[in-house]
C-alpha cells in the first residue's frame, strides 16, 4: 500500500479513506478494465460490416490490454481473491463473456450459444 500511496502521491491514511485493502484497489482497477472492455464491444456494434466489426474489435481489445486497467482484467488470478471477491469477477467475465459471444453471432449468424463457456458453429 506504502507503494501505491507514493506512486500517487498522496498518503497512506488517504488511500485506506477510498480502499479497505489491496483486494479493493485490485477490484476496482478490475472493474475499470471490463468497463473499458464494454465500451468497446458497444463501439463495434456500429463498425459497419462484419468484416469491419471483427478488424475494429481486434484493435481495441488489443489497445485496452495494453493499459495498466486492461492489464488487470488479462493478468487477475482468481485464486489470490477472497470468495466474495472472486465471485464478483466470475460476474464480470459471464456478462463481457456473453456480449463477446453475442457480438460474434451478429458478425457471423452460424454461431450459436451454448454457454458462456463454449460456441457452436452450425
Amino acid at each position: 500500500m506504502n507503494d501505491v500511496a507514493d506512486r500517487l502521491n498522496i498518503t497512506k491514511p488517504a488511500l485506506y479513506h477510498y480502499f479497505n485493502n489491496k483486494e479493493d484497489i485490485l477490484l476496482e482497477c478490475y472493474r475499470l478494465g471490463v468497463g473499458l472492455i464494454e465500451e468497446i464491444l458497444n463501439e463495434v456494434a456500429d463498425c459497419g460490416n462484419g468484416l469491419q466489426k471483427v478488424e475494429a474489435f481486434i484493435r481495441s481489445y488489443a489497445g485496452v490490454m495494453t493499459v495498466n486497467f486492461g492489464r488487470c482484467v488479462m493478468r487477475l488470478d482468481e485464486g489470490d481473491l477472497t470468495s466474495d471477491a472472486r465471485a464478483e469477477v466470475r460476474i464480470y467475465l459471464a456478462i463481457v463473456g456473453g456480449q463477446t459471444i453475442r457480438g460474434a453471432q451478429c458478425l457471423w449468424p452460424a454461431i450459436s450459444i451454448c454457454s458462456t463457456n463454449s460456441i457452436s458453429y452450425d
